[in-house]
Parts: C-alpha cells; sequence; structure tokens
C-alpha cells in the first residue's frame, strides 16, 4: 500500500500542508497549533512504517513491479544498478539517491515546522534517523540538491520510482529549496539554479508539457510523466512514455505557485493547465448529486483517482488571479464546472465532533477509495485560498513571508487553551504611532 497514492506520506504530507495554509491565512499571529501539526506530521513521516518500502525485496512500484517480485529486488537496488551517475547511497537509506516522491515531502515538511515553530532542532546532529542512517534538515536538503545536479542534463528532474520524473514529486522539491533559502540557509545561487533550470527544461521548453492532450492515446493529460533509459543519460523516446492524467495534472498545478510566480496570461502554466483540466475528456455527471467529477487513470492508479482528480480541481481554480477568474469566454464554463465538481465533493463532508453549543468542531470529507484525509486537505486549501482572496498565498508561504525567520520581530499569540479557546483568526496590525 505505500506504493500507490494511498501511502502514508502522501497523507502525512497533505495534512501538513493544509494546516500550514490554513494558519497562514486565518491566524498568522498564532501559528502554534498548526507548529504542533507540523512537529507531529514531520516525526511520523521518518518512522520505518513509512519509508521503508524503498528497501522491501519483492516490492516495487510500476514499472519495476514484476522484476522485484521474481527477482526479490527492492527499489534501492535497481536504482543503485539501473542509474549508476545519479548519487550512490546505501541501499537502506531512503533519500540518498532518487525517491523524491519520499525525500521532497520530508525535506518541506521538515522546513515548514521549523519556519512556524522557530525551532531549530532539525539542525541538530542526528535530528532523526532512517534506521543506521542519521540525518539533519540541512543534510537532507544538500543530498537532494546532489540529486537533481546529477540530472542537470534533464532539467533537475529527480527521480521517484527508479526512472521516472513526475513533475508532481519534483514540485515540492522545488518548494522546499525556496524555503530552504528563505530561512537563511544553503546557497541561495545553488538554489535558484536548479529551480530554474526545472522551470526552463520542463516548462518554458515544454518538455515536460503535452503539446495535443486531446490526441489519441494522450489521456487528455497536460503533463507528461517522464522516463530515464535505463544505463544512459537520457529518456526513453516519446512513444514509449506512459500517459499522464488527470489527478497527477491537479496535483503538479496546485503546487505550482510555491515556486512559480505569476506570469503574463497566455504563458502562465497554471492558466494553460487548468483550461486543460477544465476540458478533459473523463468529466462525468452525478446523478445522485447533480454535481460532476473528473476521471483519468494512468500509471496503475485505479477507483482513487475520482475523489482525488476532483478535489485538487476547484485547488487550482482557487490560485488563478481573480482578473482570470472572472474572464468570459472558457472561463464561463470553466466556473461552471468548479462549481459543479464541489457540489459532488460536499456530499462526503461530515461533522466528526459536536461542541455543548451544537456547533461543530472537526469537519472533514468521507471521500471514498482511501482518500479522505487528501480531499479533506484538498479542500482546506482550496477554502483558505479562496477566502484570502490572493493567488500569491502558496508564493508568499515559501518565500517566508511573514513567518518567524531570523528578526521577526511582531507581536504573535503564544499559547492559548485550546480546544477549550478556539481561535478564528488572530493578525498583527501596526498602528500609527
Amino acid at each position: 500500500r505505500q506504493l500507490t497514492q494511498t501511502a502514508l506520506r502522501y497523507s502525512l504530507a497533505f495534512t501538513a500542508y493544509a494546516a500550514a495554509v490554513q494558519s497562514y491565512v486565518h491566524t498568522p499571529a498564532y501559528l502554534e497549533p498548526a507548529a504542533r501539526i507540523l512537529h507531529d506530521s514531520f516525526r511520523r513521516l521518518v518512522m520505518p512504517e513509512v519509508w521503508s518500502f524503498w528497501n522491501n525485496p519483492g516490492t516495487c512500484g510500476l514499472p519495476w513491479t514484476l522484476r522485484c517480485r521474481l527477482q526479490n529486488q527492492t527499489m534501492s537496488m535497481i536504482q543503485s544498478s539501473m542509474y549508476s551517475w545519479q548519487p550512490r547511497a546505501a541501499i537502506d537509506d531512503p533519500v540518498g539517491s532518487a525517491n523524491i516522491m519520499y525525500s521532497a515531502h520530508v525535506a518541506l515538511v521538515g522546513l515548514l515546522y521549523e519556519a512556524f515553530s522557530g525551532d531549530r532542532s532539525l539542525r541538530e546532529m542526528n535530528a532523526w534517523s532512517f534506521g543506521r542512517h542519521g540525518y539533519q534538515i540541512d543534510q537532507l536538503m544538500e543530498v537532494i540538491q546532489d540529486n537533481a545536479i546529477a540530472d542537470e542534463g534533464m532539467g533537475f528532474g529527480v527521480t521517484c520510482e527508479p526512472g521516472s520524473v513526475f513533475p508532481a514529486c519534483n514540485g515540492h522539491l522545488h518548494a522546499a529549496l525556496r524555503l530552504h533559502t528563505n530561512l537563511g540557509r544553503g546557497s541561495r545561487e545553488k538554489a535558484r539554479n536548479i529551480t530554474q533550470g526545472w522551470l526552463s527544461w520542463a516548462y518554458q521548453q515544454g518538455r515536460a508539457i503535452e503539446p495535443t492532450p486531446e490526441a489519441p492515446l494522450k489521456n487528455g493529460a497536460f503533463f507528461k510523466i517522464l522516463r530515464m533509459k535505463r544505463n544512459q543519460k537520457s529518456l526513453v523516446p516519446e512513444t514509449n512514455l506512459v500517459p499522464g492524467c488527470a489527478s497527477h495534472d491537479g496535483w503538479t498545478l496546485s503546487y505550482l505557485r510555491a515556486y512559480m510566480p505569476w506570469h503574463d496570461e497566455e504563458d502562465d502554466v497554471l492558466v494553460r493547465g487548468f483550461k486543460v483540466l477544465s476540458q478533459h475528456h473523463g468529466w462525468r455527471n452525478d446523478s445522485n448529486t447533480g454535481g460532476e467529477f473528473l476521471h483519468s487513470v494512468c500509471f496503475g492508479q485505479k477507483t482513487w483517482t475520482i475523489p482525488l482528480s476532483t478535489s485538487f480541481f476547484p485547488l487550482v481554480y482557487s490560485q488563478i488571479p481573480k482578473s482570470t477568474k472572472n474572464a468570459t469566454g472558457w472561463m464561463e464554463s470553466a466556473r461552471s464546472r468548479v462549481r459543479a465538481a464541489l457540489k459532488f465533493i460536499e456530499v462526503w463532508g461530515e461533522n466528526v465532533t459536536v461542541g455543548s453549543a451544537g456547533e461543530a468542531e472537526q469537519f472533514f470529507y468521507n471521500a471514498p477509495a482511501g482518500m479522505a484525509i487528501q480531499v479533506t486537505a484538498n479542500m482546506a486549501m482550496t477554502h483558505a485560498f479562496l477566502q484570502s482572496d490572493s493567488e500569491n498565498v502558496l508564493y508568499d508561504l515559501m518565500g517566508g513571508k511573514g513567518l518567524r525567520l531570523p528578526g521577526h520581530c511582531e507581536p504573535h499569540l503564544s499559547s492559548a487553551p485550546w480546544p477549550a479557546v478556539q481561535v478564528p483568526a488572530a493578525y498583527f496590525q501596526a498602528t500609527d504611532g
């Protein structure tokens, strides 16, 4: 189960990102509850139950599933034997080489915890360990950058499953690089070169974008899932690529603003991708809710594509500038589809606990196929972005704007007897004089 979207790392990471965004938007002067969630998410992310899949004999993700089963190999063994130019690491080290689908989330959640709490303990030597391998946050960032630099000729794209470069996974790498340098650490020039190299290669040159998503066999996908040749420092031919899908597109677009600022509408990747998503052939009417859902399958995905793809759609829309949201033409039907998607999703909403006055204290979206946590996280971020009325929330957050950075001096609420006292909003507003 740790090899698909139901893996623990994704539920933990999405929870952390949603808590950070909610707090950053609603209680920027009271970040402590979110900091506790970030701390707990991080500590769970580095538990063996989460990372041991990388060196689990006979168990591999696609396209290596059959080979691992027949030869009793692990993904770490395949990584070291097939892609020798990439950094070498012990086979029981889950972050030393490739595996950006895990290491980027560990890095980003850890950095968000530090930024929200001011706690510098993750900088200490052996702050946590993967079995016999001790790590600290700056060391992890250095390892991730070494992996990116090894594939400079391919846009600094780091692989997930051995040989596969997913734009969605690499997005969290670049968010982590940006936050790390804005916390005053690492080489800003080195991090900027890696991110700019990826943006140029993948998006400006279009190496990771499908030019004809509507064509047969392209699955309506905006982003490609790239693959490297075995034992060769190059990509497999386009004709041999597995087509992308709506859930991967939505995920990639949802976190794009963390490291890629707004561009002119005609060139903006987020707007272009949202348009493709809005016109995807996988949209279906739902007779039970009167809404619509989005379904497309790729790379061994199963029934969880419906809740995930559909919940990413309004999350992408929420980060589009107001002027574009209010435009006519194709955006009019796209807005209607956002409303239909929300109508479909809202049926899953459930109150978990109710306070003494009858008010709902906890609420979540009980989505099917093991996607309840991830859908709830997507919806929490969507509503925060829509309420903030700003397309720059993620960009500002990863830029460290207003967080507990060195020199931060604005007053803030240090504690409150939660949950006995609810703090729905907490802001600092300077007054003249």
